[in-house]
Formats: C-alpha cells, sequence, structure tokens
C-alpha cells in the first residue's frame, strides 16, 4: 500500500524490492506490520528526551545521616570594597547515593519536533 497523497514522501517498505534498501536520508518507525518511511531530511530536528517515573523507581539516601547537609557560611568583614560588609556568600556539601529500585516504573520517550511555539 503506498501513501503517495502526502506528494509522495511516505511510502509503505514493502515497494521496495529487498530489506534495506531504503536510501540513507529515509527516516522512518515500525508501527506493528506497517513501515514508514520518509525523505523528507532538509528539515532540522531536535530531539527531547522525556522520563516518566513513579514514586518508587528510584531511591536515594543521605550517606552521612543527621549530618549528610555542612552548610559553610562565610561571613564578610567590612573593606575598602565592601565598607558595609554587604558581600558573603553561603554554599553546603552533602552526600547521598540513588539507586533504581524497579525499572519496569521507569521509561524513557524521545520525541523530534522541528519547530516548538
Amino acid at each position: 500500500q503506498s501513501f503517495g497523497s502526502t506528494a509522495g514522501t511516505v511510502a509503505d517498505t514493502s515497494n521496495y524490492a529487498e530489506a534495506g534498501t531504503a536510501a540513507g536520508s529515509e527516516i522512518g518507525a515500525d508501527i506493528a506490520s506497517l513501515k514508514l518511511v520518509t525523505t523528507v531530511s532538509t528539515a532540522q530536528v531536535q530531539v527531547y528526551p522525556v522520563v516518566i517515573f513513579s514514586a518508587e523507581c528510584i531511591g536515594c539516601v543521605s550517606l552521612s545521616g543527621y549530618d549528610a547537609v555542612i552548610p559553610k557560611v562565610v561571613m564578610p568583614q567590612p573593606a575598602v570594597t565592601d565598607p558595609l560588609g554587604q558581600s558573603g556568600s553561603v554554599g553546603w556539601k552533602s552526600w547521598y547515593a540513588c539507586q533504581i529500585l524497579n525499572e519496569d516504573w521507569l521509561y524513557r520517550i524521545e520525541c523530534g519536533a522541528s519547530t516548538i511555539s
């Protein structure tokens, strides 16, 4: 069966004489027993990953218990460049580990789009 109504850009791969004869510029997909290819290769397509998972799919635990987060606070002192001592910084260190608990509850989808508006 041919899908020539779309100006010849989409065709059933069973129309090819032998498997693997599609041109390198043709891209497509298998849908059940129907294989579609298209020769539209001039458009740039951005591929976006989408990750879907349940609450119990992964498990994370802090490795140092109650003191897992160690905050660091730098209290500024007045200086010539900062006469009021207002420029300080805050940072932290933490230790944790994560593990995939059940891969059946984790799924990745890659979507392609030429434009997003």
